[in-house]
């Protein structure tokens, strides 16, 4: 699946107003990108996954893909105020 159609799967159910998201179980962090997209600059986006090494990738994946992703629009906001995605290991 690429990155426009996990976004489409989602959209519906997400909400642009939402100021806090969890993405449990975030794996790639693929769907977390998708959220990343469709929600607002200030958005909080916590990405939870119990695999450090996984979570390791996600935020290097997360440093390099995320300006890719946003819209034209987001960009000031972002830049005064950075999206928050947060990646938090060792739920249980």
């Amino acid at each position: 699946m690429i990155h426009a159609e996990r976004v489409d799967l989602i959209k519906n159910g997400v909400s642009p107003a939402d100021v806090v998201w969890a993405d449990l179980g975030s794996g790639s962090g693929s769907f977390t990108l998708a959220l990343a997209e469709l929600l607002h600059p200030l958005t909080e986006i916590y990405s939870i996954e119990e695999d450090q090494r996984i979570l390791n990738e996600q935020q290097k994946k997360f440093q390099t893909q995320l300006l890719k992703y946003l819209k034209m629009r987001d960009m000031v906001l972002l830049l005064k105020h950075q999206k928050k995605l947060i990646t938090i290991c060792g739920i249980s």
